[in-house]
């Protein structure tokens, strides 16, 4: 699945005090919203952290979700770069 990148919450500490996480807001490719929350220090922010810097608006592929609304940490994302028709195809959609 495809999301793109709506929001990025500043580093919040977990409850009990020990880990700090971010948390990322999607916007789904069928329009649903879904977030994910990744820890720097987790293997999996290997992942995630480009995406981070490349900010909101930025889109990605290999989304796999938990539940409706939250999105597998561990899921296999990268950032996808939609073709110029694709754009086009959304500019049209949305002036209608």
């Amino acid at each position: 699945m495809k999301a793109r990148l709506k929001n990025i919450d500043p580093l919040k500490v977990s409850r009990n005090g020990l880990i700090e996480y971010r948390r990322l807001y999607f916007e789904l490719e069928n329009g649903q919203w879904a977030v994910t929350d990744v820890v720097p220090t987790y293997n999996n922010y290997q992942r995630w952290s480009p995406i981070i810097a490349a900010g909101i608006g930025v889109e990605i592929e290999g989304v796999e979700l938990i539940g409706k609304d939250k999105i597998n940490a561990d899921s296999p994302v990268k950032i996808y770069q939609s073709t110029l028709f694709e754009k086009n195809e959304l500019l049209i959609e949305s002036l209608k």
